[in-house]
């Protein structure tokens, strides 16, 4: 009974997958013209919601309504006639842990995007801009969905980029790609490439790496998590961009006060007397090394560890 549910539960949607693809593709493509002339129409439309904001006059507001209303017609369109661009960018990216339609729903909502920002005097072709944002939008999806441990979208970048390029490694080569051949071929450091190609290691249940444990069960593990290294990795590094932007003076004192790069935090007694001020002065040059950092735009994501 059950496996006969599940079947016609499939059937259902291999069928709606096929209607969907049947509906898109009878859309006729679009020239040149034919997307300027629906690019200017919702320009247009755009702008008459604008005016009708401001409450014109009631004949004035029926010509801004039917402009407002062939305006939304021409976005339909627009959107409609590049759906398949949609499922041609979602298949490429298929294979990668989120399901397909999962991939074209996000696909078309980066399409729209587009559509909303697309200038038709700048020349450039709609399915070339088109295309842009939507596999920004899949990117992002896979990013965010793909993984048990969720790791930042930045991370997932190079995470990709490692892999990809251990892949094309050992195709070249027809062996393993060794640490130092990834690590110069992305540019990144031997370290962070080691941690972002752990973390690019598919998820295995717990009850399957821990003997005795229940699939159901949880233990604690002194093993390190690789989403939690990256992200610790990643904090140092920002870290150490920060610092280096700090005066001498405020440089030392927050450093010993943390415990930076590699040592235990000290106290504002212990950092006075090993640097001979007193401890008004610590406790002044810390909190200014504390807004300093806030106030640098490029470490604006160490505002957690500052207020610990």
């Amino acid at each position: 009974m059950a496996e006969s549910v599940r079947t016609a539960v499939d059937d259902r949607a291999v069928d709606s997958w096929t209607r969907y693809l049947n509906e898109i593709g009878r859309v006729p493509l679009l020239d040149p013209p034919e997307v300027t002339e629906l690019a200017h129409a919702i320009e247009v439309g755009v702008l008459a919601l604008a005016r009708l904001a401001e409450e014109p006059d009631a004949d004035v507001a029926a010509d801004l309504r039917h402009l407002a209303a062939a305006g939304e017609r021409a976005r339909q369109h627009l959107v409609s006639a590049n759906l398949r661009l949609v499922v041609s960018v979602a298949k490429r990216a298929s294979g990668r842990g989120v399901p397909l339609a999962d991939l074209v729903q996000e696909g078309s909502l980066g399409l729209i995007r587009a559509v909303e920002k697309f200038d038709h005097r700048l020349g450039f072709a709609f399915s070339t801009y088109a295309r842009w944002w939507i596999r920004q939008s899949i990117n992002r999806a896979v990013a965010e969905q793909s993984r048990v441990v969720r790791v930042p979208v930045h991370v997932h970048d190079g995470v990709v980029a490692c892999a990809r390029e251990r892949d094309r490694i050992g195709d070249a080569t027809g062996r393993v790609a060794s640490m130092t051949e990834v690590a110069e071929a992305t540019g990144l450091g031997e370290r962070r490439t080691a941690m972002l190609l752990r973390a690019a290691a598919p998820a295995v249940p717990l009850h399957q790496v821990v003997p005795g444990v229940g699939s159901a069960g949880m233990v604690g593990l002194d093993g390190s998590d690789p989403a939690d290294l990256l992200a610790t990795d990643h904090l140092h590094e920002r870290l150490e961009v920060a610092m280096r932007h700090l005066p001498d003076e405020h440089r030392r004192v927050l450093a010993a006060r943390v415990g930076w790069p590699a040592g235990d935090p000290l106290s504002q007694r212990a950092v006075s007397a090993a640097f001979g001020i007193s401890r008004d002065v610590v406790r002044r040059v810390e909190a200014q090394a504390h807004q300093m950092l806030r106030d640098m735009p490029q470490v604006t994501d160490l505002a957690s560890w500052l207020d610990d």
